[in-house]
């Protein structure tokens, strides 16, 4: 009963992550704000990966089978895309750098993307047949593709999020939600960390000692603490917009009642 619970609230903790991206990409492409169209499409993206990999909690884990962990890279590295795509504009924002190398990197970053899916799909495909796995890692990781894809996989959620948590923990006129973001990243780093060593362990024929529940922790954590702290982030910046347009209007409104009243004074 309680892993049941466990897996039923994480898929729901995952489908309000969804909920969350797809409301602020619609806002984003609506107001033609590509951070946020980006941010938005990494939640949910990011989100989707999560409830891909929602079954491996508890105990015993359910195993996930090839395509499932596929659908599950493949997510991961479009979110990843526009992660990195969030903060190469949040630095170039900062420093004042003309859209010119922020177009070029956007392409490179792109195409990268791009070989990065097309590389999972087909070094896995030869696998397809393999069992459903539960410990996949220790499993199948001295296999050469699954070994390029493990270590694809690592670097498409690791790099994305944790320069995410350093770029925006940096930024000190986010407020105090930057911290969670920085506390995602260092979540992510850590399961970087550890998918990256448990690769090479399998191939060196050493079994990893933390199962693939460790993992999605890591995992989980990463993206309920980024995803927490960017809506915070966002929800405060629109808080602070209104404010400003409410004082503009009452300024305004000052300003015109006295000018209506030294009118009236006049002869």
């Amino acid at each position: 009963m309680s892993v049941a619970l466990d897996r039923d609230i994480a898929s729901i903790i995952m489908l309000i992550g969804a909920a969350i991206g797809l409301s602020l990409g619609a806002v984003g492409a609506i107001k033609a704000r590509t951070p946020t169209l980006l941010i938005g499409v990494a939640v949910l993206f990011y989100s989707l990966t999560g409830l891909t990999y929602v079954p491996l909690m508890g105990a015993p884990a359910e195993p996930l089978d090839m395509m499932s962990r596929v659908w599950g890279a493949m997510t991961a590295v479009i979110a990843g895309a526009c992660i990195l795509g969030v903060v190469s504009e949040n630095r170039n924002t900062l420093r004042g750098v003309a859209d010119g190398p922020r177009s070029r990197w956007t392409i490179l970053l792109s195409m990268i993307a791009a070989v990065s899916l097309a590389a999972i799909y087909y070094v896995l495909k030869p696998y397809s047949d393999l069992p459903a796995s539960t410990d996949f890692l220790n499993e199948y990781g001295h296999l050469p593709g699954v070994f390029v894809y493990q270590i694809i996989f690592a670097i498409w959620i690791a790099v994305p999020a944790s320069s995410l948590g350093f770029s925006l923990g940096r930024t000190s006129s986010l407020g105090w939600p930057r911290w969670l973001v920085a506390a995602g990243g260092a979540c992510a780093a850590a399961w970087g960390i550890w998918k990256v060593g448990g690769v090479f362990g399998a191939v060196a024929g050493i079994e990893t000692a933390a199962a693939s529940p460790v993992s999605v922790a890591l995992g989980l954590s990463a993206l309920v603490l980024c995803v927490s702290g960017l809506v915070i982030i966002r929800w405060r910046e629109l808080i602070a917009a209104r404010r400003e347009r409410i004082a503009y209007r009452q300024e305004r409104a000052a300003e015109d009642e006295l000018f209506r009243s030294t009118g009236s004074g006049s002869p």
